[in-house]
């Protein structure tokens, strides 16, 4: 671990000052805080919520929370949080906002714009819900598609719970969404084509070309199959770690998917983790340029044009900084050592990285191993010298 630390001390310094100026979000101090702006006691909030105050209590002093989106929008709205605030409120939650395309989220954002702040409007929601047994939907196995914008403008002609439930029938077949789980969506699947390709993905397992866990994770996805929504913010960060994705092309794949982007971390570990994917990128130039020229090789111009922009621009930055980094005199001993530890194409470049440093971190005592757990557990499964 000595010449790893060697090799990362400075990001570790800079991941310990940002870690002093970060604030945390801390789900407790937020609802406390929204129940004084309200007015509202634990019995009061609780059965607008229908919970019972000894749960709405656990939440406050046990570090307990909601156990599922659906908990976590009816607590918003018992909390009288508008459309805008319950999608912050459920992002930084890690639960993806509000979708047109879930029929629930659909529901809960219709009763927003006519009862928002109103204190039955959980009661409302849960009886809409129960009496058109939407607490039982089944998603199509092949889904429709309809852009999300455009299902959100065929909402506004609902003006009441009868007419929401035809609106509901008529446009059922486009869901893709539901309670725990997600059908992927074409834009996310071709997004993760770009970086491996249209080759058979037993074929790459088979041949070593890619760990198990990234079998797992896109099997399911390429397969347009319904996947659960818990933990898949967390896989598809490893998975952009693991193709040696810069910051912006995770928030590309968290975007579709309506899960909190990368950049706008929220919890300690996330900052940790932000920080530690800018360093790299900064310390080793060619990670974005073999990305841009990889993805660019596969589309035609008229293909996905406003990505192919994307990763333009991306290659003629980073030709300059490859460009600045191959000068004489520029590359350091530090930079060599990187170069040398992380870079090697076996080793998987930033994931490697990026684990070393949570190592570090957690070692240092600026986090513990609770708080990595998640990240830590699958960045361990992507190591291929353990297949």
């Amino acid at each position: 671990m000595t010449d790893i630390l060697r090799i990362l001390s400075d990001d570790i310094d800079l991941i310990k000052e940002q870690l002093e100026e970060f604030s945390a979000y801390n789900f407790a101090v937020d609802l406390s805080s929204r129940m004084e702006k309200q007015g509202l006691s634990n019995s009061a909030l609780a059965s607008r919520a229908n919970v019972s105050h000894v749960t709405v209590g656990k939440w406050l002093t046990k570090g307990a929370k909601p156990q599922s989106k659906e908990r976590f929008k009816e607590l918003g709205m018992a909390l009288g949080m508008d459309e805008k605030e319950l999608n912050t409120f459920l992002l930084a939650n890690c639960y993806p906002r509000l979708y047109m395309k879930n029929p629930l989220d659909a529901a809960c954002r219709f009763l927003l714009s006519q009862s928002a702040g109103k204190e039955f409007v959980v009661n409302v929601y849960n009886e809409f819900i129960s009496i058109y047994n939407y607490n039982a939907f089944t998603l199509h196995s092949e889904p429709a598609d309809m852009y999300t914008a455009e299902l959100s403008r065929n909402i506004g002609s609902v003006t009441s719970i009868e007419s929401l439930e035809t609106w509901m029938r008529e446009h059922s077949k486009y869901f893709r969404a539901y309670d725990k789980s997600y059908i992927p969506h074409n834009e996310l699947i071709s997004f993760i084509l770009l970086y491996i390709g249209q080759q058979s993905i037993n074929d790459m397992f088979i041949t070593g070309e890619l760990p198990l866990t990234v079998k797992n994770l896109l099997y399911p996805l390429i397969a347009q199959d319904e996947i659960v929504i818990k933990g898949l913010r967390a896989k598809l960060i490893i998975f952009g770690l693991y193709e040696n994705m810069n910051e912006y092309e995770i928030d590309i794949m968290l975007n579709i998917v309506k899960l909190q982007p990368i950049t706008e971390p929220v919890e300690k570990v996330d900052n940790v983790l932000l920080t530690a994917l800018r360093c790299a990128h900064e310390r080793y130039p060619y990670f974005e340029l073999n990305n841009a020229e990889r993805v660019l090789a596969g589309m035609t111009d008229n293909e996905m044009p406003e990505l192919h922009g994307f990763f333009s621009e991306q290659k003629y930055r980073a030709t300059e900084l490859v460009n600045y980094y191959e000068k004489d005199g520029h590359k350091s001993d530090i930079d060599r050592l990187f170069e040398e530890k992380y870079t090697d194409f076996a080793d998987s470049g930033i994931i490697n990285c990026v684990r070393d440093i949570f190592g570090l971190i957690v070692e240092g005592g600026l986090m513990t191993e609770a708080e990595t757990a998640e990240y830590m557990a699958l960045m361990q499964t992507y190591r291929k010298e353990e297949e």
